[in-house]
């Protein structure tokens, strides 16, 4: 089946990650000139600047990988689970599309789209195993239709006033030569990082996944940078929402000086609940805007933190680059307008049509 793919895809979960079948998975991919895309627990199982990479795919999934996905006639998902965020509208997801289904849990084929093929148990012996096989032909047309999207999406980051997706490629360039690990919280903060970090390692993106636990991410920060000790500085995103839920967590960072440095994005609301609320509800916003001032800065001292508040590109790259030179936890919050989470598919639609904002 792979061998006779026009239009093949592999979609990499976070079972590649928990099998630490990364390399197998590359070594694969390579092999057969395969695209890899990923979903949001697959994030960092396959290297972002790999030539094969489409990145991040699903519900904010970007335009190429999405495209790549809709037009596939085979998709082999290795170690996901086709969550509905991952797929949106299951029956056009599945429409004309042979799936090979690659996972160490039985009762996860065929459970949300049924495989053409499911293949259960030992990722890396699997993925060795059909290297074993030859390619029997050429992918460049395909190749050349997906580095057409790849042409047309390209990111050109707007440096001219503060927002997310230019803050999240500034943390790319200031750590290009760092050793990092990212941990996210829950919401629009959390798409913008999947989309437009570009992580090279396994086990270098720590969220919650299809959880949506808000909160979750200041104390995954505090045990991952446990865990990695000096070898990896920890990177916290989160939201002024996600912050109020468990920002305590300051006190145990403190008093452990763990150097990890948080990035609080203050929108003044609950910017996913308020990005579904303009989509699915012809924007009539009701609990989502947190309006009522709160400092920060001053809430990260009060554990003994240092802090910056940000309003400008400059002062973010500012603040960045003098975390970075200090080794204990620091955090920086950016003040930025209400924005909205773009690509974003529509409801109930197919993963390649999007929402016009």
């Amino acid at each position: 089946m792979i061998q006779k793919a026009n239009r093949p895809v592999i979609i990499a979960g976070g079972g590649v990650i928990s099998a630490g079948a990364s390399r197998e998975l590359c070594l694969f991919a390579e092999k057969f000139n395969l695209p890899v895309a990923n979903t949001l627990m697959g994030i960092s199982a396959f290297p972002h600047d790999h030539r094969l990479s489409l990145g991040f795919a699903g519900m904010h999934g970007l335009e190429t990988a999405n495209n790549a996905i809709a037009e596939a006639d085979l998709i082999i998902a290795v170690g996901s689970r086709f969550g509905d965020r991952q797929t949106g509208n299951r029956d056009k997801y599945t429409h004309n599309t042979h799936f090979i289904h690659i996972d160490i849990d039985p009762a996860e084929l065929d459970k949300n789209v049924a495989s053409s093929i499911g293949l259960a148990g030992n990722m890396k012996v699997i993925l060795t195993l059909l290297m074993q096989y030859e390619p029997l032909r050429s992918l460049d047309r395909w190749w050349s239709v997906l580095q057409g999207w790849q042409d047309k999406y390209e990111r050109n980051y707007d440096g001219s006033y503060l927002n997310v997706p230019w803050a999240m490629d500034c943390i790319n360039q200031l750590s290009k030569d760092k050793n990092i690990a990212i941990a996210t919280d829950v919401g629009q903060h959390q798409m913008w990082a999947a989309q437009h970090l570009r992580l090279q390692e396994p086990r270098t993106w720590i969220s919650s996944g299809g959880l949506g636990t808000m909160g979750f991410g200041l104390p995954a920060a505090l045990g991952a940078q446990l865990a990695f000790g000096k070898t990896r500085r920890l990177i916290h995103i989160a939201g002024d929402g996600g912050i109020k839920m468990t920002g305590n967590e300051y006190y145990t960072i403190a008093r452990l000086n763990l150097p990890v440095i948080s990035i609080l994005i203050n929108n003044s609301s609950l910017g996913m609940i308020r990005q579904l609320q303009k989509v699915q509800y012809n924007e009539r916003y009701i609990a989502c805007d947190m309006t009522y001032p709160m400092d920060y800065v001053l809430y990260a001292k009060s554990f003994g933190i240092e802090g910056a508040a940000v309003s400008t590109p400059e002062e973010f790259r500012q603040a960045l680059q003098k975390a970075f030179l200090v080794d204990r936890p620091q955090v920086i919050v950016l003040n930025i307008e209400h924005e909205f989470v773009q690509p974003m598919i529509k409801y109930g639609a197919e993963i390649n049509e999007f929402v016009e904002f």
